[in-house]
Parts: C-alpha cells; structure tokens; sequence
C-alpha cells in the first residue's frame, strides 16, 4: 500500500507580477497574421534581424495621472487593494498603466521573442558535434556520504584552449545549443567540453540545483584537462547561474573568463516568472525533463517525495520545494532561492564575466534581472539586446567583439581578450 496517498501538493504560486490585465491579454489568430503581415503591401514583416522598438513610454496624461497618486515622474504605484466596484475599476485601470509602460516593449516585439525561444524546438537536424569521446568523473557527495559519478564530451583536437560548455534547466549535453557552441569553439581552434550535471543523462545518480558548483569543480580537476593551458567557462540559462556562482570563488587558475547566456540571477524572480500562466508551455516542457530527471532517481535510490507525487507537479516552485529542497538539507524553498541566487555576489565576482540576455526572453524577462545587472560590478560586462529569446539569437549577430559574428564567435572572441590581461 502507498504510504503517500494522503500527501498532499504545496499549492500553485502561480505569480502574476509579469502579466498585463485580462482586458489585455486575448490575442486572436486573425490578430497575429495582422502582425505579421504589412496591412498596405501584405508583405511579411518577420525579419529577425531588424532592430527592434524601443520600449514603451508613459503619455503625459498617464505620467499626469500617476503623480497625481503620489507616484513619480515615469513610475506607476499601484494602489492598495480595495473591495468595492469603483476601486476594483480602479485596480484595472492602474494594471492597465503598468502594462503598457512595462520595458517588454509592444506585443510584436514580444511575439518575436517568443518565436526566437521556440525556434530551436521545430525537429531541424541538430548541429553535428565536433569528434569527442567520452570523460568521466566523480563528484563526492559529503551529505550523502558516497560518490556521483558524471559524464561529459571532450573534443579531442589537441588544442591549447578549452571552452568548457554547461547545459540549462531540464537540458542535456546534447542540447542544440551546446552542439552549436562546440561547433564554433571547434573552427575558432579551441577544444570542448560538454558537461551533464548530475542526473541530466537520466541514468538516476541524483538531482541538481541552481547553486550547485560541485559538479563544475570536480571536472575541473580531471586529469584529462591538465593539458590545457587555458580555460573559458560558457553556461546557458540555469547552467549559467551556476557558472557565475563558482566565479564567485574560483577553484582552477586556469580559467581566464565566463560567460552566462539568457540566465535567471535572482532565483525567487526567476521562478516566479517562470511559473506565470501565460507561458504554461515553457514551463510544462521544462518540468518534463525535470520529472524524468527525478523519476530516473527514484528508481535506483530513496528519494524524499514519491514519484507519483512529482508527476503531478505543476510549478517551478513546487518542484523545489518537495525535490531540491529536502534533498540538499535548506529549510524551505525561500531560504533556497534567496541563499543561492547569485545576483546580489555580482560585486563579488573574482573573474571577468560577461552576460548575454535578450529583452525580449520570455523565461528569464528583463524585468527579473535588471536590479541585479545594475549592481556596480568592475568584472562584470552586460550585453542586453533588443533582439532573440531564450538562449537564442540572430546567426550574424554582433556584439562588437571580432570580426566574427554570431553569439558563440562573439562571446569567445571577448573571452580570449580577457586573458591577454
């Protein structure tokens, strides 16, 4: 008999900091083919590489309106909740005014966004990688008292430099992304390593978080990388978060810079947004990885919450609570997010780093990120760009770095500068 069928599931914090009123919200099919297509010539006007529009600004009425509140010049305060038919109209009518000054910018430009982000998700031919092989290694485990063991691809090219690859949320080392970089890295003359943080090849050794360095240091210290002088951390998404928090105390001399592409800095906002209706899809095909993930390491060893509780999971939020929460020992899911966010060490960072986000991602909003990027950092180089999504961009983009251009070419190229200092 299942001991756990009374248990019960945390309930949704399905957060709607990030979403426009209701009235808003519906756009209909006709309403996209309307954008998509120029009402006088009907010509399309997708074109991923223009620059976009720059965000919204409050009309004079509207800024007239919000001091009138006692809100600043350019700011909307929202008023305390109230109960009755005019201060619920009320509400609305400030929701409204947030929204449209909201720095996502117009609906196309959001629509862009999204597209860019679900581009990588249409069954292309995945980037071939580069020749590797196998590398193995072992993490210890101190609050488990036993050894992880972990994998990762190693190009074999014999090469002086190593750029160092890490995965996102729920991804893998086969994820099209990290093919793309190890493709770049391999034309641009530098080695890779594609590295699967515990439990993301779905062999059911253990589960992951967002502050997990562990596994980062311990291929660091393989023997199959003492031959290379020179090192470059990339991380995607959560991957990384994780990068930039071992940056906070680096373990190997060897590595000169980082680099975090589309990642989420303060955890609790992150989350939040993660979990917000709207985007119910992003969320669903992320905890589908994370489930199998868990499900993989319930079937070879003892796990804090059953499986057939896990599968009914809903939200980011409940996932860390009942999963990474009672496994590495924090005292709930708040005391996680706030110890291991990494947005406010940002001052604290020991190498140069630099972060690449899109204003228009849809998982990691700008708005989740912006307090933390504006933290003066002197090791930290922001690159906010009016164009892709989620860890996905333009394949001639430029950052100003090189003559090469494309998102990996641009980031390398940055990366090798930093260790000519």
């Amino acid at each position: 008999m299942d001991v756990f069928h009374d248990w019960a599931l945390p309930e949704p914090n399905l957060y709607d900091d990030f979403d426009p009123p209701a009235s808003r919200r519906p756009l209909r099919p006709s309403a996209i083919g309307s954008l998509l297509a120029s009402p006088k010539s009907g010509t399309w006007l997708w074109n991923p590489h223009r620059p976009l529009r720059p965000p919204l600004t409050s009309s004079p009425r509207r800024e007239e309106d919000q001091r009138g509140v006692g809100a600043a010049q350019g700011e909307v305060q929202r008023p305390q909740i109230e109960t009755s038919e005019v201060g619920r109209e009320r509400q609305r009518e400030f929701a409204s005014q947030a929204y449209e000054c909201d720095n996502r910018g117009k609906l196309l430009d959001e629509l862009f966004g999204h597209l860019w982000t679900m581009a990588p998700a249409i069954p292309w031919p995945k980037p071939e990688s580069p020749r590797s092989q196998l590398m193995s290694c072992w993490v210890e485990d101190e609050q488990q008292g036993r050894k992880i063991p972990l994998e990762g691809h190693l190009t074999t090219e014999n090469h002086k430099e190593l750029l160092i690859l890490v995965h996102g949320l729920g991804g893998s080392l086969d994820s099209p992304y990290l093919l793309r970089a190890a493709q770049c890295a391999h034309h641009v003359g530098l080695d890779s390593l594609r590295i699967s943080l515990r439990g993301a090849d779905r062999k059911g050794f253990d589960i992951y978080h967002a502050g997990l360095v562990d596994d980062l240091s311990a291929f660091l210290q393989a023997p199959e990388l003492n031959r290379f002088e020179r090192i470059y951390i990339v991380g995607y998404s959560l991957g990384g978060h994780m990068v930039l928090r071992w940056s906070l105390a680096p373990t190997n001399p060897r590595v000169a810079a980082v680099a975090a592409v589309g990642s989420p800095l303060d955890l609790t906002r992150g989350a939040a947004a993660l979990d917000r209706r709207r985007i119910w899809g992003y969320r669903w095909y992320i905890l589908h990885s994370l489930k199998e993930i868990y499900i993989s390491w319930a079937k070879r060893h003892p796990v804090p919450t059953p499986a057939s509780v896990i599968k009914r999971v809903s939200t980011i939020r409940q996932y860390d609570q009942l999963t990474v929460v009672p496994r590495f020992g924090f005292g709930s899911v708040d005391e996680y997010y706030q110890s291991q966010s990494v947005g406010r060490h940002l001052p604290s960072l020991q190498l140069p780093a630099l972060y690449v986000g899109s204003r228009w991602d849809p998982i990691v909003p700008w708005n989740t990120i912006k307090t933390s990027v504006d933290a003066h950092s002197k090791n930290l180089t922001v690159q906010m760009l009016n164009t892709g999504g989620h860890v996905a961009f333009p394949s001639d983009i430029n950052l100003g770095y090189g003559e090469a251009h494309g998102l990996e070419a641009q980031v390398i190229h940055w990366m090798r500068q930093q260790s000519d200092f």
